[in-house]
C-alpha cells in the first residue's frame, strides 16, 4: 500500500502498516556548511498513542548542529496532544532523542501529523553521501499496559555534491 498524506508530497512504501514514522523528504542534496531542515511524520494507522519517542542516529563526523525540534501541526490531533518536550543530543555517538507524552488527562490519539524537524548542517567532506535514521529506540507507545506499537520507519539519504554535481541517480552497488 502507499500513502501520502495532505501536507506531505512524499510517498511511504507500507507492507505490514501497524504505524509509521517518516522523514519528509526521505533524500536531499546537501551543501556543506548550510543547514538543512527535513520534517518527521507520524501515522498511527488507526492504532490509539499516549506517547512517543522519535529518536535519530547520524554520522557525528559528517553532520554537526543536529537539532530535533517538537512541531504542532495545527491539523492533526496526534500532534497537537503532545506536551512541549525538548530533545537530547549524544553529539559523541551520533543519537538525538525527543520524548513525546500526552498529559494522563489527554485521550488516547489516533491519526497522521507532523511532529518535529530535523536541522542539521553537513560538514565539509570527501564523502558522496550519508543516510541519517531513525534508531531502535524510536516507538509509539500506549498506556495500556506500557504497549509500545511497532513501527515502520523511513531513512533519509544526504547526496553530497561530487565536483559540485549532484548524483542524478543512486548509484548501483554490486555484491
Amino acid at each position: 500500500k502507499n500513502y501520502t498524506s495532505n501536507n506531505s508530497t512524499e510517498t511511504v512504501n507500507l507492507t505490514s502498516p501497524e504505524a509509521t514514522v517518516y522523514f519528509s523528504p526521505t533524500t536531499i542534496n546537501a551543501v556543506p556548511e548550510k543547514a538543512q531542515t527535513v520534517d518527521i511524520y507520524i501515522n498511527t494507522w488507526g492504532k490509539e498513542i499516549s506517547g512517543s519517542n522519535i529518536s535519530v542516529a547520524y554520522n557525528p563526523n559528517v553532520v554537526g548542529d543536529v537539532k530535533l525540534t517538537q512541531f504542532k501541526d495545527k491539523n492533526s490531533t496526534v500532534s497537537l496532544a503532545f506536551e512541549p518536550t525538548s530533545s537530547h543530543n549524544d553529539t559523541v555517538n551520533g543519537l538525538i532523542s525527543l520524548p513525546l507524552q500526552m498529559a494522563s488527562t489527554t485521550p488516547l490519539q489516533k491519526g497522521v501529523g507532523k511532529v518535529a524537524t530535523l536541522t542539521f548542517t553537513p560538514k565539509s567532506t570527501n564523502i558522496t553521501q550519508t543516510e541519517i535514521s531513525f534508531s531502535p529506540s524510536t516507538t509509539l507507545n500506549s498506556r495500556e499496559g506500557g504497549k509500545v506499537i511497532v513501527l515502520q520507519k523511513s531513512n533519509l539519504i544526504v547526496h553530497y555534491p561530487v565536483n559540485g554535481v549532484f548524483p542524478t541517480e543512486v548509484p548501483i552497488v554490486y555484491k
